[in-house]
């Protein structure tokens, strides 16, 4: 094994960003889904409530959030792999 530095720090500074889209994703996950619980339980207690509304409007936007995130992840990876092909 050699002791000289294997790592770059371009790679990893796209490993960190990756990781961060990741977490990112995670997070946006779990506010959909618990999101749509309460949404679903709102809706068999009041079905014509302003707040259940507002929730299908916020889940609406998390996805939206979640499908740039994993654009932006996905891109990252694309500059990676061609980065490894020079």
């Amino acid at each position: 094994m050699g002791t000289s530095p294997q790592i770059e720090p371009t790679t990893t500074a796209r490993l960190l960003t990756c990781m961060a889209f990741a977490i990112d994703e995670t997070k946006l996950i779990r506010s959909i889904k618990k999101t749509r619980e309460i949404s679903k339980q709102l809706e068999a207690d009041d079905p014509s409530s302003h707040r259940l509304l507002f929730l299908k409007r916020e889940v609406s936007a998390l996805e939206t959030r979640l499908k740039k995130i994993r654009k932006q992840a996905t891109m990252i990876k694309t500059d990676t792999e061609f980065a490894n092909i020079r």
